[in-house]
């Protein structure tokens, strides 16, 4: 991408066609990409959020999402094998 942002309808479609998202932590452990990976039925990866206590418990590491380190250096290994390899 040579701008840093999309437009919306444009981004909404590529979000659509992938199989894997990685979200960031948002304002708070939450984020919008979080939703919109599950929308698209993605397999959503993200920092891990093991010790924050979610509203109704929406991200469950292993289950909602698949856990990386809080700074990403386990990101390729997460995407080849799962946070279990």
């Amino acid at each position: 991408m040579p701008e840093r942002s999309i437009h919306t309808a444009r981004y909404f479609k590529f979000s659509h066609l992938s199989k894997i998202i990685i979200s960031p932590w948002g304002h708070g452990e939450l984020c919008f990409r979080d939703f919109e990976a599950m929308l698209d039925d993605c397999v959503l990866i993200k920092p891990r959020t093991d010790f924050i206590s979610t509203l109704d418990n929406v991200l469950l590491e292993n289950e909602s999402y698949e856990p990386s380190e809080i700074n990403a250096s386990d990101l390729e290994n997460v995407i080849r094998f799962g946070a279990s390899g």
